[in-house]
Parts: C-alpha cells; sequence; structure tokens
C-alpha cells in the first residue's frame, strides 16, 4: 500500500514537471538549434517505430546479452513511453543485478541509451520470472525527435537449461507519444531472436 502510494505520488509529480517543461519549451525564447550529430547506421527490418536491436542474436548457453531499444519519432518530440518486453522465461532472463539503480525496483535491467541522457526511465521487473518486463519513460527537460534514437539498454541472459535452438522476445508498444500527449504510434511489435549454438 506504501509503495502504492509513493509510485502514484512520484507520477503525480512527473507529470507536473513535464507540463511545465512543455510550457517551457514552446517558448520562443527557449527553443535552440540542435547540433547536428552522428548517425550510428542500424537495420530496421520490420519498418515499425520502435524496434529491437540487434534482430538476432546467437549465443551460447548461460550467457549474458545486451538489447537496444530503438525509436524513429516521426519528426515529434516523444514526451512518453510505455514498452513491454515478452519472453520464454525458461530460456531467457532480465538481468536485474545490473541497471541504472538496482537497488531500487525501478531501476533494474536496464541503463539508458545514449540519447535518452534527459528522460526519467523507469522498469517493472516483478514479473521477470513470468516472461514479463516492462519500461516506462517520459521527457522532462530534454526531449529526442528524429530516426534511429538508441533509449534504452536491456540487459539480459541465456538461462543454463537453454542448450538448443531459438526463441523469440517480443517487444510491445502501449505507448508512445509526443510531449502534447498525442500518439506516435501505439500497438505496434518488434521482435528478436535469440539462437543458442
Amino acid at each position: 500500500m506504501i509503495r502504492k502510494n509513493i509510485v502514484n505520488v512520484a507520477l503525480g509529480i512527473l507529470l507536473l514537471v513535464l507540463i511545465i517543461s512543455v510550457i517551457r519549451m514552446n517558448n520562443p525564447k527557449n527553443i535552440q538549434k540542435t547540433k547536428p550529430t552522428k548517425k550510428i547506421v542500424t537495420k530496421n527490418t520490420e519498418k515499425s517505430n520502435i524496434w529491437i536491436l540487434p534482430a538476432s542474436q546467437t549465443l551460447k548457453a548461460g550467457q549474458e546479452f545486451d538489447m537496444e531499444i530503438i525509436m524513429n519519432t516521426q519528426n515529434k518530440d516523444v514526451g512518453a513511453f510505455n514498452l513491454s518486453l515478452n519472453f520464454d522465461p525458461s530460456k531467457i532472463i532480465i538481468n536485474t543485478e545490473q541497471g541504472v539503480d538496482i537497488k531500487a525496483d525501478t531501476g533494474k535491467g536496464f541503463h539508458k541509451g545514449n540519447d535518452a541522457k534527459e528522460y526519467i526511465i523507469m522498469s517493472n521487473s516483478d514479473n521477470v520470472s513470468k516472461g514479463k518486463f516492462r519500461l516506462a519513460g517520459m521527457g522532462i527537460t530534454k526531449t529526442v525527435n528524429g530516426e534511429e534514437k538508441h533509449m534504452v539498454i536491456i540487459h539480459a541472459k541465456t538461462t543454463n537449461k537453454f542448450t538448443s535452438g531459438k526463441t523469440e522476445i517480443t517487444l510491445k508498444v502501449n505507448e508512445f507519444s509526443d510531449i502534447l500527449g498525442k500518439p506516435i504510434a501505439t500497438g505496434e511489435s518488434s521482435t528478436a531472436t535469440i539462437i543458442i549454438q
């Protein structure tokens, strides 16, 4: 009960900060021209707006690996996102011993990507034993806009029992909206394949 109240208060504060940020960003005095950045070439084989990179990895049983969530913002500033990863827990484990803050329940299993340093991102690792991992993020002071934005690095591991074959990790987009809360895309999904040799 106390944890739920703390989460509700934190979300209320984040919403208030987001509203203030939107007001400040729309002030012409605060609009800055962006400098061109070095683009890392990636391959989006599914043509979705959010996808997992790499799309396929060949690993060994018990091996740690990372997956990156990449976004195409469709020329809109990303205000918020809510994503779910679904996987077979007998084959894949989210590595909750790594993360932004492994002492906090909301900081396990991931790090921010290069383009998401100004975002508040939280994870819900309560159901990883059931094959579910959720991430939510909100832009507060600076948002991203463009193609192939590197948002989240997820830390995972193959299980020792997963000794041959392949499995899929599915990324589902629950929310992907701009700074005004208008949807950029929802309901999309993307997959990554893990192959054991």
